[in-house]
């Protein structure tokens, strides 16, 4: 059981790292029907674009969405971390 648990293990981490290659290291664009990265950056843009909108000082509103990038990559990191973590933990009955 504990090998097949390794395996899976190194499995997602295999895809989270394939994932991060293609995301920020390709020049081009990379098809295929499921991308984290995509889906990431598709559902966190539109909330922080509109909260954005609401500024009426162009210059703040430029550093907020100047943030964008930099945290953006910094939580989508984090969170496949997290989602690679808490598949390889191993459960103790």
């Amino acid at each position: 059981m504990a090998a097949l648990i390794a395996l899976g293990s190194i499995v997602l981490i295999l895809i989270v790292l394939i994932d991060t290659f293609e995301t920020m290291l390709l020049p081009r664009r990379v098809r295929r029907q499921f991308q984290f990265a995509h889906m990431f950056y598709v559902y966190s843009w539109d909330p922080w674009a509109a909260m954005a909108r609401r500024i009426r000082s162009d210059k703040r509103r430029n550093t907020l969405l100047s943030l964008f990038g930099p945290l953006s990559i910094r939580t989508r990191s984090q969170a496949e971390g997290d989602r690679c973590s808490d598949k390889s933990q191993v459960r103790q009955h």
